[in-house]
């Protein structure tokens, strides 16, 4: 693409993002240096939007399985734990955003505890 641009002298505008972030290039042929030429930083992290829509490296895949099996077990398991023995637990929520999934969690979790509890009893 790069290359017709500067044959075509055609400007080309890339962006991109990366969570909060985000980036803009403008190439002119002839009078900015071309895109090709340009290097991008190696990325820190794997942006969400790869490992959700095209894990495309085995990186990518296991950040993938850390990100759910954190979700289901241990978050899962930490809010159960800070229910039960903080107090104030769903007042400090409330400040974050995150109250309703936390809610809807906690129901599925602590009932599906109490029915294993019956089974056993």
């Amino acid at each position: 693409m790069d290359r017709r641009c500067v044959y075509y002298k055609l400007p080309l505008l890339e962006s991109g993002t990366l969570g909060t972030k985000g980036n803009v290039q403008i190439v002119l042929p002839h009078i900015t240096e071309s895109y090709s030429s340009s290097q991008d930083p190696p990325e820190k992290t794997i942006p969400m939007c790869t490992l959700k829509n095209f894990p495309n490296a085995i990186e990518h895949t296991i950040q993938w399985a850390r990100d759910q099996f954190e979700g289901l077990f241990t978050k899962t398991a930490e809010n159960c734990h800070k229910f039960i023995t903080e107090p104030k637990f769903l007042e400090k929520q409330k400040s974050g955003g995150a109250l309703m999934s936390i809610l809807e969690g906690l129901r599925k979790d602590l009932s599906r505890e109490r029915l294993m509890i019956s089974r056993i009893v």
